[in-house]
């Protein structure tokens, strides 16, 4: 256990007075709380949060404002039995625009740190076809694979729509690894259809390097 007397000069020591001073200005700025409190919140990436997260995401360059629709907002659209996106009839939510469903939305923590992780992997992943395999499970919500399907090709299969969160991870962003050199497809199937990256991508034929 620390103590403030062992750290004391001798000649000091058996000032009653001196003693009293050093050990009551010892109390008032204590710095153990301030220490555990910054572990916690700023240094301890799965626990850290606001400032800290901000500090983690400048660290592996990437900001908390991503091209994202808020998933909070509502707007008009056809009705679908996906979870996604989510509309509303007239007269009860407006028309989603190109220019207002998509502006930067300001992620909140728990999402945050998930991007942070996204981009700490894919700042140091040796992308090989085991390793880009765990960090699917453990970075997507959907069940996914990385194939080989050639000399040089690979495939990311979707087994299922991916989320909002998730498709941007995967598409806005490119954070999932591409080997140097490899044509890499991406592939959703959702009930036995599958949907090639023509589809995904609004009219780009081919992820790929």
């Amino acid at each position: 256990m620390f103590r403030i007397e062992d750290t004391i000069s001798s000649q000091y020591a058996n000032s009653p007075r001196l003693m009293l001073i050093i050990q009551e200005l010892h109390n008032a700025i204590d710095p153990t709380k301030n220490i555990q409190d910054f572990y916690r919140i700023i240094w301890n990436l799965e626990t850290a949060q606001g400032v800290g997260l901000d500090i983690w995401g400048r660290i592996v360059g990437i900001g908390r404002n991503v091209p994202l629709q808020n998933p909070e907002e509502e707007s008009f659209g056809f009705h679908t039995d996906l979870p996604e996106p989510k509309f509303t009839p007239f007269n009860v939510a407006p028309f989603r625009t190109d220019s207002g469903g998509f502006n930067a939305y300001s992620l909140p923590d728990s999402l945050y740190r998930k991007l942070i992780f996204a981009k700490a992997f894919a700042n140091i992943i040796l992308a090989t076809a085991p390793n880009i395999n765990k960090l699917l499970k453990i970075l997507l919500e959907t069940p996914s694979v990385y194939l080989l399907t050639g000399i040089m090709q690979a495939k990311y299969q979707f087994q299922g729509r991916l989320s909002a969160f998730d498709r941007m991870i995967v598409f806005k962003l490119g954070l999932l690894p591409e080997p140097c050199g490899v044509a890499v497809e991406y592939e959703e199937i959702l009930q036995g259809f599958p949907l090639n990256g023509t589809i995904l991508l609004n009219g780009t034929a081919q992820l790929g390097n």
